[in-house]
């Protein structure tokens, strides 16, 4: 199944300051519990420290840009 991205051509000041950081911590901890050197409540952690971290401030940006009618899937 392809997937869009739907914010190709779009900018987040916050993604391009923060976002190699706050993607790559996230998904290292997401690697670590499929392969089971994590606990699934590490991820819950991660996911706190990715939001508070930029991860919010980067999915506004790129809310406010993208049409109202975007079929987005639910992420982090």
């Amino acid at each position: 199944m392809a997937m869009q991205i739907l914010t190709k051509g779009t900018f987040s000041d916050a993604d391009a300051k923060k976002g190699t950081k706050i993607n790559s911590e996230i998904n290292d901890t997401i690697k670590d519990v499929i392969t089971g050197r994590a606990k699934i409540s590490d991820f819950d952690t991660a996911l706190k420290r990715w939001q508070e971290g930029g991860g919010n401030e980067m999915r506004e940006e790129y809310q406010a840009v993208l049409p109202e009618d975007a079929k987005v899937t639910p992420g982090f």
